[in-house]
């Protein structure tokens, strides 16, 4: 196990505990990761930076709320999904 799988593992754990994602939980994601691209730190993930610890936690942060999305997300080559019946299903729709 790498860093970065260990830390989306907290982080769906964290998520867990917390009973799941909300549609907040999607829209924040979301939110972070448009502020990422617009401001061009993503690359910070890839080559160390001052931004690096910051974009590091936001992408484990996002990739974990994303493990919740029915079928999980793969990142990195690797795939994280949250158990089944804790799957996201919108409130608003």
């Amino acid at each position: 196990m790498d860093l970065l799988e260990a830390a989306v593992i907290l982080e769906i754990r964290n998520l867990i505990a917390q009973g799941g994602v909300t549609d907040w939980h999607i829209e924040e994601a979301q939110q972070r990761l448009r502020s990422i691209r617009e401001n061009n730190v993503g690359e910070s993930i890839l080559y160390a930076s001052k931004d690096t610890p910051r974009s590091f936690q936001i992408y484990t942060e996002c990739i974990a709320v994303m493990a919740f999305i029915p079928g999980g997300v793969t990142f990195a080559g690797r795939h994280f999904e949250a158990p089944q019946d804790l799957w996201y299903h919108s409130q608003t729709a």
